[in-house]
């Protein structure tokens, strides 16, 4: 029997932003093994498309970006506000 082929399906920003913090590490974790399972394959001459690094690589980048500006909107929320600029 052959085996079932996991489909990676390339995400919009779109549908990343909807995604909990949970779910956004959760997928970065999966696609860190396919990446590696790729990179394996690739070293022992048996992958079958070589094209199918790069969306995986764009999705995670995709991934950090949304998880690297929540974080900094949680920083500037909790960032004192700024000071009100004096009228002459």
């Amino acid at each position: 029997m052959a085996k079932a082929k996991k489909e990676a399906k390339v995400k919009k920003m779109a549908d990343i932003r909807p995604l909990t913090d949970d779910q956004i590490t959760k997928r970065l974790d999966e696609l860190a093994k396919e990446q590696m399972n790729l990179r394996f394959q690739r070293a022992a001459g048996q992958l079958q498309n070589p094209k199918a690094i790069k969306p995986l690589r764009k999705e995670v980048a995709r991934l950090k970006t949304e998880k690297s500006a929540r974080a900094k909107a949680a920083t500037t929320k909790q960032a004192a506000p700024a000071k009100k600029k004096k009228s002459a």
